[in-house]
C-alpha cells in the first residue's frame, strides 16, 4: 500500500470556494456540481475552505463530473456518520500510523452524533484508476466505521 502522508503542501482537486452556511439542497447541489473547477490549492487553504462551507471532489475530473472522467487523485476522504466519535476515529488512524492532513465536521454534526470527515494526502499523485480504487478500499477497510457509499471516484464532499 502506498504511504498516506503529506509530503507536499499544494495539491490539485476539484474545488468550489463558495462557503455555504448549511448543506446545499436541491438545485443548490447542481450549482455546486457545475461550479467545481480543477484547482491547485494549498492544504491549509483547502482545509480552511471546507471548514467554512466550501465543497470539493478529491479526484480530478476532466471533460465532465462523472466517475468516467476521473484522471488523477492525491487526496482521499473518509466520511464518518455511523456513530464513531471523532476521538475514536482519530485514535484508530493514528494507531495504524495514518495521519490525516485535516479533519472537519459536517453541517449535521452534533455532540450526540458525530459526523465528520478525515482527509488524507498520498505521497504521490495516483493516475491509475485501479490503484486509486484499491487504495480507497484499503483505507476504508482498515479504518472501519466509514460511510461505504463514499467510495466512488467522483465523490463530492460538502464542507461543514
Amino acid at each position: 500500500m502506498t504511504n498516506l502522508k503529506n509530503t507536499s503542501n499544494t495539491i490539485t482537486c476539484m474545488y468550489f470556494e463558495k462557503k455555504y452556511e448549511q448543506k446545499p439542497q436541491g438545485t443548490e447541489c447542481g450549482i455546486v456540481q457545475k461550479s467545481l473547477r480543477k484547482t491547485t490549492i494549498t492544504i491549509p487553504d483547502l482545509a480552511e475552505g471546507l471548514c467554512n462551507g466550501a465543497s470539493f471532489k478529491p479526484g480530478v475530473l476532466i471533460g465532465g463530473m462523472g466517475a468516467k472522467n476521473w484522471t488523477e487523485q492525491q487526496l482521499f476522504g473518509l466520511d464518518f456518520d455511523n456513530g464513531m466519535t471523532i476521538s475514536e476515529a482519530y485514535n484508530k488512524v493514528i494507531s495504524l500510523n495514518l495521519i490525516p492532513v485535516f479533519m472537519y465536521t459536517t453541517f449535521s454534526h452534533t455532540e450526540e452524533h458525530h459526523k465528520f470527515r478525515m482527509i488524507f494526502c498520498n505521497d504521490t499523485v495516483i493516475t491509475d484508476g485501479a490503484i486509486r480504487d484499491k487504495l480507497q478500499a484499503t483505507l476504508m477497510g482498515i479504518v472501519g466505521g466509514i460511510d461505504e457509499k463514499c467510495f466512488n471516484r467522483d465523490r463530492l464532499f460538502f464542507g461543514g
